[in-house]
């Protein structure tokens, strides 16, 4: 899959990485998301250019929405749910301490999603976080 990777004290840049593996059984409480869009704010910027450094190479962004394509069996969701995600895990934050959104596949805990209603589509669902936070 393309995904835009950020490596410690070098620029960003486009990148083919293996697809998530995901297992229904193992990943009981997770689902894999097509990513349909991708907000670019200021973080992924400062992370981009350094200003946030990156101790690890990965994948950024954290403002997105997209597609369930595999769910867990104790995940809640199914294939063709339309999600929109919680960047936050704890103190953690996608796109800064692990992996982030822009890329095509992205294997996420289900306690982080929440169901898009039909009406929104994916670019305004994308803009549930800042409007969050």
């Amino acid at each position: 899959m393309k995904a835009i990777v950020k490596e410690p004290n070098s620029p960003i840049k486009l990148a083919n990485l293996p697809e998530p593996s995901f297992s229904p059984l193992q990943d009981s409480k997770n689902i894999l998301v097509q990513v349909k869009f991708v907000g670019i704010c200021r973080t992924d910027i400062f992370v981009a250019n350094g200003t946030i450094p990156v101790k690890n190479p990965l994948i950024i962004g954290h403002e997105f929405s997209g597609v369930v394509v595999e769910a867990g069996s104790k995940s809640g969701f199914k294939p063709s749910d339309r999600v929109v995600i919680n960047p936050l895990y704890g103190s953690r934050f996608m796109g800064i301490h692990f992996d982030g959104a822009l890329c095509e596949y992205i294997k996420v805990p289900t306690d982080q999603a929440y169901l898009i209603p039909e009406v929104l589509d994916y670019k305004a669902a994308a803009y549930t976080e800042p409007v969050a936070a």
